[in-house]
């Protein structure tokens, strides 16, 4: 009569492992992610072209989840307002960091995979307070570029009472116009002002901050394939 060898559950086992993982790369791609860029410290680089800088937040939990389903990534860094439009178009595959009013049919979405916690940040000498979007009535305010969506109809309305408002498409060059006082207010993500402001020399510390946006705002991947998303 046959026997099993005294190892056959052991060799079985390590079989179907080696299979599995041989499928699982038979099925693996390079994925192209679209990017927008100068928001370090979740995305470093500074322009479409800016290929030495493939470094940051959003870039990593990319990176880490494609590569748990063995797919690797090539980047793709584009101006924010063209993201959805790219994935569209099937320039890119995957968009990350796309805003619940960005949210389009036949695009399929992750859950939110990232936060930016945005405030308003004024002057260091400036001790008018601002406790809601009422108070940025009459205000020099800079934002975003896309900071009307992102934030919401309420705060797209405030803006046709401010004294001035522009979203400028580099956050660096943003912050910069804040620091230089063409502004009296900033919206933004505390930790893209931080690191900003501290690489052209001034101490963000001594800038005021108010939270009026009601904490977190959660950004979303596209996919165009939903088995790449699942």
């Amino acid at each position: 009569m046959y026997k099993k060898p005294k190892n056959f559950y052991m060799t079985f086992v390590i079989s179907l492992f080696l299979l599995l993982s041989f499928s699982s790369k038979m099925f693996a791609t390079e994925v192209t992610v679209g990017f927008s860029y100068a928001k370090p410290p979740f995305v470093f680089a500074q322009s479409e072209a800016d290929t030495e800088e493939n470094r940051g937040i959003e870039l990593q939990i990319m990176a880490e989840a494609l590569a748990y389903r063995g797919h690797s990534m090539k980047v793709k860094y584009v101006s924010k307002d063209n993201l959805v439009t790219h994935l569209q178009d099937g320039t890119i595959d995957v968009a990350a960091g796309i805003s619940a009013s960005e949210l389009q049919k036949n695009i399929y979405y992750s859950d939110e995979f990232v936060y930016y916690w945005n405030y308003a940040v004024t002057q260091p000498d400036d001790i008018k307070r601002i406790s809601s979007l009422e108070d940025l009535t009459g205000r020099k305010v800079l934002a975003w570029q896309s900071a009307t969506k992102d934030l919401g109809s309420d705060f797209e309305k405030a803006t046709s009472k401010m004294a001035f408002y522009k979203g400028v498409t580099s956050q660096e060059q943003q912050v910069l116009l804040f620091l230089e006082k063409n502004a009296d207010t900033l919206i933004i993500d505390w930790s893209v002002f931080f690191y900003f402001a501290k690489k052209h020399g001034y101490d963000p510390t001594k800038y005021h901050q108010y939270n009026i946006f009601g904490g977190k705002t959660g950004y979303k991947v596209g996919f165009r394939d939903t088995k790449l998303r699942d």
